[in-house]
């Protein structure tokens, strides 16, 4: 695939405003469309002085792959529409393939400030109702001091061992998973991956067809899709859905 192939058309020969989805959980289907068509480009550090490139570019059909591969495992792990789950880790294509995963089920992402503090976490959990949380293993400790005993279960984004944060070594990549998982099960635990919901996370080899197969229909058009936090400069964070 071609790193920057950025047609103004999707497999079927329409335009995006031309195939509207009558709710964002349809986002993945439409993306599924856009076949091996670049959907997506993250540019790694260090990618301006690269002369390879240094992007992950994930084709739309990979992208939707990804998304409903996550939707099917959060259903087989017993996440239902209309449940609210938080995602708590900086901008990557991850977070995207979370969010639209979520959508396809019907459950209702709670995106949160990847610099929120443990007050604003520890509300902003209370008042979603949230029972599961994605997060970056360097942020799951922070989550669960933060809420202490009401930790929601944590599933660590770049807990697999080829998802080294961006800029990081090795070494440090794997103490950063390591900390994840004993903050968020016990030292003895081993948190749950997202690549352990999606399998595969390479954007190369992630382009099967997308199998709906046992999700849920979409979700009605008045149906909570997403729930938002404010900042909360003049105080807590408010729910905005």
């Amino acid at each position: 695939m071609a790193p920057l192939d950025l047609p103004h058309s999707g497999a079927a020969g329409r335009t995006t405003a031309e195939a509207p989805v009558a709710t964002l959980a349809g986002l993945a289907e439409l993306l599924a469309e856009r076949g091996d068509a670049t959907a997506l480009v993250q540019l790694t550090r260090g990618a301006a002085q690269s002369t390879t490139g240094g992007s992950e570019v994930w084709s739309g059909a990979a992208l939707a792959g990804a998304a409903i591969r996550t939707a099917r495992g959060l259903a087989d792990a017993g996440v239902a529409t209309g449940d609210r789950v938080l995602v708590y880790a900086p901008a990557s294509p991850r977070w995207i393939i979370v969010c639209l995963g979520l959508l396809r089920l019907g459950a209702v992402p709670v995106p949160v400030d990847s610099q929120a503090d443990a007050k604003d976490l520890a509300h902003i959990v209370a008042a979603s109702g949230a029972q599961r949380a994605f997060t970056a293993a360097q942020l799951a400790r922070r989550l669960t001091e933060a809420v202490e005993d009401t930790a929601p279960a944590l599933v660590l984004l770049d807990g697999d061992a080829d998802a080294a944060p961006v800029g990081a070594t090795t070494d440090a990549a794997q103490q950063a998973d390591a900390n994840g998982r004993s903050a968020a099960t016990g030292s003895a635990g081993v948190a749950q991956t997202l690549a352990d919901l999606a399998g595969s996370l390479d954007p190369d080899t992630a382009a099967e067809p997308a199998d709906t197969t046992g999700l849920p229909d979409a979700p009605a058009p008045g149906a909570e899709a997403v729930l938002f936090f404010t900042s909360g400069t003049p105080g807590r964070p408010r729910g905005c859905r």
